[in-house]
C-alpha cells in the first residue's frame, strides 16, 4: 500500500509540468546544419561529417561531430577565432530550460581554449571556459532557465590564442524544456468522460502523436494513437485508475489520470 501512495504522488508530481525537447542536433551531416552559423575571426571553418579528432592520437568519436581543427591550418596560419551558433529560439514559454552537450577540446602549450555562451536577450552569459585538455568526448549539462528570452541562442567558441593548437568538437546538442499545464492551454486539450465506462473522446487544437495508458504499478495497458472519431476504446481495461499521457507533434507531453467505472 506505501508503494502504490508513492508511484502516485510521483505521478501526481510529474502532471504538473510538461518536457519537450526543444532544440537538438547530433552533427551527423556532413554540412552545417539548417539554422547554425558560424563567426570566424582568421583562418579556417567548423567541419562537419566526420568522427575524428583535431589530434589522430586521440580515440576517436562515437559518431560524427562539429570540429574545429586548428592543426590542420599549419603554423603560418593567422591566429583563429571561430564560433558556432545554434539558432535564435523563443523559448519564453517554458517555465525551465536545461541544456546539454558533449565537448572535446585539446590545446598545445597553453595554446587554445573553448568557451561556451548563451545569450539572454542582452548579453552573452559565459557557461564554460575550457583552457586544458579533454580528449575524450564529455557531456555536460546546464540549468538555463535563468537566460530565457525571445531569442535564446548558444555560441561554442575556440580560440588558438595566437598560436598552433589543436582544436575542439561540440556533439549531441540538446535543449529541454518544460511547460507548466497552464501553458498547455494552448492545445485546447480535453479528456471526457472522467471518470469514463468504456469509450474517452479525446479533443486538442494540436495533432497528437502518440498515447500511452499506464495502470497504478505502471504498466502499460494501451499505446497508440486516437481513432478517427477522436475515441479510445478502453472496454477491455479493468475497472481502477490509470494515467494516461498524451505526446504531442512537437513533443510536448501531458498527463492526465483517468479513472475507468
Amino acid at each position: 500500500m506505501i508503494k502504490k501512495l508513492l508511484f502516485l504522488s510521483a505521478l501526481s508530481f510529474i502532471a504538473v509540468t510538461a518536457q519537450a525537447q526543444i532544440q537538438s542536433e547530433d552533427f551527423e551531416a556532413d554540412s552545417m546544419p539548417t539554422g547554425w552559423t558560424s563567426q570566424i575571426s582568421g583562418a579556417g571553418e567548423w567541419t562537419f561529417g566526420s568522427n575524428i579528432p583535431p589530434y589522430s592520437g586521440n580515440p576517436t568519436f562515437a559518431s560524427n561531430a562539429a570540429i574545429f581543427n586548428d592543426d590542420e591550418l599549419g603554423g603560418e596560419a593567422e591566429p583563429s577565432i571561430a564560433s558556432l551558433l545554434s539558432p535564435p529560439i523563443d523559448v519564453t514559454s517554458y517555465a525551465s530550460l536545461n541544456l546539454s552537450f558533449d565537448y572535446y577540446m585539446n590545446e598545445i602549450s597553453s595554446e587554445g581554449l573553448l568557451n561556451v555562451e548563451v545569450y539572454d536577450g542582452t548579453a552573452w552569459q559565459q557557461l564554460l571556459n575550457v583552457t586544458t585538455d579533454v580528449i575524450n568526448m564529455t557531456n555536460v549539462s546546464f540549468d538555463v532557465t535563468a537566460y530565457k528570452n525571445a531569442a535564446f541562442q548558444v555560441k561554442f567558441t575556440f580560440d588558438d590564442e595566437g598560436g598552433w593548437s589543436w582544436g575542439t568538437a561540440i556533439d549531441n546538442f540538446l535543449l529541454n524544456g518544460s511547460l507548466s499545464m497552464a501553458d498547455l492551454s494552448k492545445y485546447n486539450f480535453t479528456v471526457h468522460p472522467n471518470p469514463f465506462n468504456d469509450v474517452v473522446n479525446v479533443a486538442s487544437d494540436f495533432e497528437v502523436k502518440n498515447i500511452a495508458i499506464h495502470n497504478v504499478t505502471g504498466s502499460a495497458v494501451f499505446s497508440g494513437t486516437v481513432s478517427a472519431e477522436r475515441q479510445l476504446n478502453l472496454s477491455e481495461i479493468p475497472t481502477g485508475i490509470y494515467f494516461m499521457t498524451t505526446t504531442f507533434a512537437d513533443d510536448s507531453v501531458k498527463k492526465v489520470k483517468l479513472i475507468k467505472k
